[in-house]
């Protein structure tokens, strides 16, 4: 659930961030001083209604699909088979 929060907080950032750094980077590469045009705001509101629809939505899906995934495929390696290994040894 931490991953998929903080994925979904630095995606955001991200999101948010990059139109504002592509217009200041074409502003740049065409000579305009000044290019300062387009300031970056950051909208703390849409973050959290993208991290609520994560921590709700988006991670749960994900834990549930990869762990059917993992039962179908029957993927060596996976978590139950490290517990498992770790118990027999202690």
């Amino acid at each position: 659930m931490a991953t998929g929060v903080t994925g979904a907080v630095i995606g955001d950032f991200v999101a948010q961030a990059f139109p504002v750094v592509q217009n200041n980077l074409r502003a740049w590469r065409a000579g305009r001083s000044g290019f300062d045009s387009m300031p970056f705001t950051y909208d703390p509101m849409r973050a959290g209604r993208f991290v609520l629809f994560s921590a709700v939505f988006a991670t749960p899906c994900a834990v549930t699909w990869f762990g059917f995934l993992d039962r179908v495929r029957g993927i060596r390696g996976g978590l139950s088979q490290h517990s498992s290994v770790t118990c027999r040894s202690s």
